[in-house]
């Protein structure tokens, strides 16, 4: 057997002290350092436990790729949560400038044959009056109005597609309000959730829309009058607003010691009374109040209508057909700002949510999640409809402070 044979062998079976870096076989245990590659035994000590040298160069091999493979997966994993962050925060970002104070609202007029046709100057002007008398009453101006003549918003002209007549009524005619509840607004709804802030479209129609007290509905029908017609729909996918009933039955409302003749006075109902008070239903989330027509007569005003001036609180009206809240509206001065506190919760909250909007866009989150927060508790406490509160907590959540707002796409 060769010396190299013989050194092999001890090496396999470790019979022999050796150096504990090189694995070089030592003469004898008085050395103070190793005779092959110089190291200092009280640097590295010798050993007795050993492999060959090819298989130490393997093991050191194999910790190198190990150690390349893990640098190699944090560096992947780093640019991984790199491009979620930034791709997060990009969506976020863009979901936060998607957002507007106050969405732009377009009037579309379409008038049928069979029923009567209003001036187009009421018509105008009724529009016109809308936008001075919402931010009258609620203190919210609506600066992005577009009026579109003669149109069918592209989500509504086949189910307004008629011709229509009131002595044939379809089941799932337009003129009936289940169709509205059942059939439009739902598919609407869907439509609208996808994109909240899109403009809100108003459709001014001379066609009726009829409540059958006999169907169930989520609607307060109580201010109706006998005749069951509806002037308005409030909604915030979409706001329709008839004027049959202003002009088949103005007779009614002079028997009823509220005149509306003439083109001011209908220009003033359509405008105020009804388009109005349909966008504090589609725009603030708003519910109807319907009390006794003497009820708001007496104090302190309260939200529940008692105490309350029909002109102050557009949204309050009265029952058997809301006669003494036009008798009081009409009277009004239009461009006096209003003092309703029954609104004041959800108005306040449309104010401090401007603010929180302000803050998360100067990227001071912070400050946009507290704001954004009290403008949640003011919309909770005003009892009013519960989609506008679980919108302004979505808005909420994109103004969470930190990384916490761009886990989102993992906790929805």
């Amino acid at each position: 057997m060769g010396i190299f044979s013989k050194q092999a062998s001890e090496l396999e079976t470790g019979e022999s002290a050796r150096c504990g870096r090189c694995a070089e076989l030592l003469p004898d245990d008085t050395l103070t350092y190793c005779p092959s590659c110089g190291v200092p035994f009280w640097r590295v000590p010798p050993t007795t436990t050993f492999h060959l040298l090819s298989e130490r160069k393997e093991a050191r091999r194999a910790r190198g790729r190990q150690a390349k493979f893990l640098s190699q997966t944090l560096l992947v994993a780093l640019a991984a949560f790199a491009s979620y962050f930034g791709a997060a925060r990009i969506t976020r970002d863009f979901e936060l400038r998607s957002i507007v104070p106050t969405r732009t609202i377009v009037f579309h007029t379409h008038f049928v044959e069979g029923f009567p046709r209003p001036e187009p100057r009421v018509v105008r002007e009724s529009i016109a009056i809308a936008v001075q008398a919402f931010e009258d009453h609620f203190h919210i101006p609506l600066k992005r109005v577009e009026i579109r003549d003669d149109d069918v918003p592209v989500a509504l002209r086949e189910d307004l597609d008629g011709p229509w007549s009131p002595d044939a009524v379809r089941a799932d005619s337009p003129m009936l309000l289940k169709s509205w509840e059942k059939r439009i607004y739902p598919r609407l709804l869907r439509e609208w959730a996808r994109a909240p802030y899109q403009p809100l479209h108003v459709v001014v129609t001379n066609m009726p829309i009829f409540a059958d007290p006999a169907e169930a509905t989520s609607l307060e029908l109580r201010h109706l009058s006998g005749a069951g017609l509806i002037s308005g729909l409030g909604h915030p996918s979409l706001v329709v607003a008839s004027t049959f009933r202003m002009l088949a039955k103005a007779q009614d409302f002079a028997r009823n010691g509220a005149p509306l003749e003439g083109p001011e006075a209908q220009a003033r109902y359509l405008g105020e009374y009804v388009l109005a008070h349909e966008l504090g239903h589609a725009l603030l989330g708003l519910n109807d109040v319907v009390v006794e027509a003497k009820a708001h007569l007496r104090a302190p005003a309260s939200a529940n209508g008692a105490g309350v001036s029909f002109k102050q609180c557009l949204m309050h009206t009265d029952e058997g057909g809301g006669y003494a809240a036009w008798n009081e509206i009409r009277r009004r001065p239009l461009g006096t700002p209003s003092d309703c506190g029954a609104y004041s919760p959800i108005v306040e909250g449309f104010a401090i949510r401007r603010q929180a909007l302000e803050a998360a866009d100067q990227g001071s989150f912070s400050a946009a999640w507290d704001l954004m927060n009290d403008a949640v508790l003011r919309a909770q406490s005003s009892g009013h409809q519960d989609w506008l509160t679980q919108r302004w907590i979505k808005e909420r959540e994109l103004m969470r402070p930190g990384f916490a707002s761009l886990f989102r796409p993992f906790s929805r």
